[in-house]
């Protein structure tokens, strides 16, 4: 059985102004016409890539398989990516340190790594490009993200000004700042990206927030954070008392605090003094990119 792997750094996202295209649109394209499509669009806003990676290593087999931390899992982006590239049966596991459906890009992530090492598994002649936006397309199409690929294939702290793939962006000088991650429980993304009304309130507080960063001529992680934070709070992207409370707590310890996007985990500029209970996850800013592609 031959197997290859490859690795691809999780993210976080901020702040988020979405572009879907409406499904009547790709009814009849072919494939290369929708990933000359899809490249334009996704979201707009602020993200950056973190030091913990998603390990995933994929093996010639008799049947399809896919393991998440060793469980049987079903990531239909994934499958949906890997479809494009061959229709062999493969075993997939796919290890991190980070949990799905929490705002970490954790499906993103393995879904590039996952197509790195079938590309390179079956020496296939496919450009960088390419690949990059199977992936974003699978993202997309799942509801699973919008942004998360332009931000795991760029690396860094970004504010994207341009959706899709390649993105435009400003990089931040922010490599190597600590964030504190407070995990309280999942959060279903396709949930917030199919319901219109949700998104079109959320693209508007977003422009609100984009102008304000766009303004600052040296934005803080801190100022970001306060930023978000309201952009969260009024766009109504989901409600969680829980997580309102311990911003409140971390605020009052002179800490700046929000959620992430879209996922119910708290994120802080401090290491917080909050009840035992919770976890701290301390994640760094980094400057890694998706490789091997």
């Amino acid at each position: 059985m031959e197997s290859v792997t490859a690795n691809c750094p999780a993210s976080l996202s901020f702040i988020f102004k979405a572009f879907i295209p409406e499904s009547m649109q790709v009814h009849k394209m072919n494939s290369e016409a929708l990933l000359s499509f899809y490249r334009c669009y996704g979201s707009t806003g602020v993200g950056c890539t973190i030091d913990k990676k998603v390990r995933v290593k994929v093996s010639t087999s008799l049947r399809k398989r896919l393991t998440f931390n060793g469980i049987n899992l079903r990531i239909p982006t994934v499958w949906r990516a890997v479809c494009q590239l061959t229709k062999n049966p493969l075993e997939i596991n796919i290890s991190s340190p980070l949990p799905l459906g929490c705002g970490f890009g954790i499906s993103g992530a393995a879904t590039l790594a996952t197509l790195a090492a079938v590309a390179r598994l079956f020496k296939l002649k496919i450009s960088r490009q390419e690949l990059i936006l199977i992936a974003h397309k699978a993202e997309i199409e799942e509801k699973t993200g919008l942004g998360t690929i332009a931000t795991q294939v760029t690396g860094g702290f970004l504010v994207k000004k341009k959706p899709g793939i390649p993105p435009r962006f400003r990089r931040l000088r922010l490599t190597g700042a600590k964030i504190y991650a407070v995990r309280l429980g999942k959060m279903i993304t396709s949930e917030v990206l199919k319901n219109k009304n949700k998104i079109k309130r959320i693209n508007y507080y977003a422009d609100k927030a984009m102008t304000e960063i766009n303004s600052l001529t040296n934005p803080t992680l801190g100022k970001i954070i306060d930023i978000s934070f309201e952009f969260w709070r009024r766009s109504k992207i989901f409600n969680s008392p829980e997580s309102e409370r311990l911003i409140k707590i971390i605020r009052k310890q002179n800490g700046s605090a929000t959620m992430a996007i879209i996922g119910k985990v708290v994120l802080s500029n401090i290491k917080p003094v909050i009840p035992k209970k919770y976890n701290i996850e301390e994640l760094i800013i980094s400057e890694e990119r998706m490789s091997g592609l």
